[in-house]
């Protein structure tokens, strides 16, 4: 989802400024994400409105494809009649731009990624900078990062890379995307054969001529995981490096400084793991990037394609946990909303085993406020059942075991799938029927470990939190 600062009025004036933009999308085996980013750039436009089509120019150059790139990219054209895809067999990102820049007809000029999300709004009200200023040459949207779906030590990473000077300062454009002007795209003739063209691009300008504007934005989305984190970091690192030994004394500018990092420390001492990490980060990828160096290899491409992933299609691991009784009458209730999905069943009562058509059973000890030792039992039981079953979504009618449950899934199972960068567990309570007057002690006790707290009776709804429990019917 873009994040954007643009709305109303404002994004109509944006659309309705005089200079039109190129936009040029440099695209290699993109067809998991260039629907994505040009329903993003194009959302504002209508199909057939010619007059809005005068503003913009998107420019696709498909490098070295063998998927559905190209055919994703024209599939817009019936919307958007200024859209042209251009296709070359010579997979380079260097070509790509170079083909975009002979076929782009305006400026100011826009690169952009094909795994970036924006609109043209965000891009003209950047763009109004360039021609509002002379000294300005090459502009770019604020940056935001995506890491709802990265793993816990990539989002650690994120939250000290985007306190640092480096990214707050306002000079760093690039990373996905920039807007150069005809001055600005002037002072340079083709672009290069090199790993990182925004940081060559960046190096043009004197800090005083770049800027990244506020009140518009971009989206990039993070790495899932550290190992993919490690891998594009140790592209940006090798990449800034070839262009010290091509271009040397150019103005590249470091991520980092000690100085910066013991001040977000004393600023913000919560964020001192962070750090931590952010430090091992950046030395294992100094290290590697200068091996590659050493070595000449400037031509591997480390893409991120763990943010690249379509949302996966398997059936989703679905734990159906109750105590015997009532509560075991409503969760089988509740079952036919998940046929589709790959069921586990958990009970205390191990008969129970013999209705569930042989899908996968737990049984459960007993356990009650009356035996702590039972209730341990219980605890510990239901534990090893989520470590053998790692659902990732977790349903109860209660009572016990649907506490323990949801509450070792919270607090356990959803911190290390977030950890691993894998979907983090989801947990549902849907308070059992007899609990007419008030809702049971675990249903109270349970509130803040689920997802979706439900009551079958409506006026029990909210009488926890607002909005815990809700009411949705009932299953009886």
């Amino acid at each position: 989802m873009t994040l954007q600062h643009i709305s109303g009025k404002s994004a109509q004036d944006a659309m309705s400024a005089s200079e039109p933009l190129s936009v040029v999308i440099p695209a290699h085996n993109e067809a998991a994400v260039i629907g994505r980013c040009l329903s993003s750039l194009l959302s504002s436009y209508e199909a057939g409105d010619a007059t809005a089509d005068a503003g913009l120019q998107v420019v696709v150059v498909c490098n070295g494809c063998r998927d559905d790139t190209a055919a994703i990219a024209r599939s817009f054209q019936g919307r958007f009649h200024q859209l042209l895809v251009v296709e070359t067999g010579t997979a380079s990102k260097s070509v790509a731009l170079n083909l975009g820049d002979e076929h782009a007809d305006h400026f100011p000029r826009v690169y952009l990624d094909a795994d970036i999300v924006t609109s043209f709004a965000a891009l003209r009200s950047a763009a109004k900078a360039l021609e509002a200023s002379e000294a300005l040459l090459c502009v770019a949207p604020e940056m935001r990062v995506d890491t709802s779906q990265s793993s816990l030590s990539v989002r650690a990473f994120y939250s000290v890379w985007l306190r640092l000077p480096y990214f707050t300062d306002g000079r760093m454009v690039g990373s996905g995307v920039y807007i150069l002007s005809r001055h600005g795209r002037e002072r340079f003739d083709r672009f290069p054969d090199i790993i990182s063209d925004d940081g060559f691009v960046r190096s043009r300008f004197e800090k005083h001529e770049r800027q990244t504007i506020p009140g518009s934005s971009f989206t990039v989305q993070a790495p899932a995981n550290l190992p993919s984190l490690i891998n594009i970091k140790t592209r940006v690192r090798t990449g800034n490096m070839e262009l010290e030994c091509r271009y040397p004394g150019a103005s590249i500018g470091g991520e980092t400084t000690g100085g910066a990092l013991a001040s977000l420390v004393r600023a913000r001492p919560h964020l001192l793991p962070a750090v931590l990490l952010y430090v091992m980060v950046q030395r294992l990828t100094l290290r590697r990037a200068r091996a590659r160096v050493a070595a000449g290899e400037f031509s591997h491409w480390e893409r991120d394609d763990s943010s690249r992933q379509r949302p996966a299609t398997r059936p989703l691991r679905v734990l159906l946990i109750a105590s015997s009784g009532g509560h075991w009458k409503q969760i089988r209730r509740l079952q036919p909303a998940f046929e589709s999905e790959q069921l586990y069943f958990a009970c205390t009562d191990a008969s129970y085993e013999e209705t569930v058509g042989g899908r996968p059973f737990f049984s459960v000890p007993e356990g009650s406020l009356a035996s702590k030792t039972q209730l341990v039992l219980q605890a510990l039981s239901v534990l090893r059942v989520l470590l053998v079953v790692r659902p990732q979504l977790v349903v109860t009618t209660g009572a016990a075991p649907g506490f323990f449950a949801l509450f070792f899934a919270r607090v356990l199972l959803h911190p290390i799938s977030r950890l691993f960068g894998r979907r983090p567990v989801k947990t549902v309570w849907v308070d059992s029927i007899a609990n007419v007057d008030e809702l049971s002690v675990s249903g109270r006790q349970v509130a803040r470990y689920a997802d979706v707290h439900l009551t079958q009776w409506p006026h029990l709804a909210d009488s926890v939190a607002p909005g815990k429990p809700g009411f949705s019917g009932a299953v009886l």
